[in-house]
């Protein structure tokens, strides 16, 4: 990854069964991530080490995305019409809310 400047890097513990991880970063090569900016918001089972949520932007058109299907398969995802990492992190945490209450 080219120079970055660190916006938000959080790594804390929300219940026995769950861990968030969340990292957004400003890039300073604009060829690389058009809006400036590179994030992700995971939710790890810890009871099997693995994510269960992912929501990030690292494919082509950076828009955000929710990765659907873990931890089995990373590729199904769901774009979220959105370049903005606060409403990506908003959907991100209604996730979570809706993935605890049904754990």
């Amino acid at each position: 990854m080219s120079k970055t400047e660190e916006i938000l890097k959080r790594r804390f513990t929300i219940s026995e069964h769950f861990e968030i991880i969340e990292d957004v970063f400003k890039i300073l090569d604009p060829c690389q991530f058009p809006s400036g900016i590179k994030g992700s918001f995971i939710l790890i089972d810890i009871r099997i080490q693995k994510p269960c949520l992912l929501i990030d932007n690292t494919d082509y058109p950076h828009e955000y995305h929710m990765h659907t299907n873990l931890p089995k398969d990373k590729y199904p995802k769901i774009f979220l019409g959105t370049k903005d990492y606060i409403e990506a992190r908003n959907i991100f945490y209604a996730e979570v809310k809706r993935i605890i209450n049904e754990d």
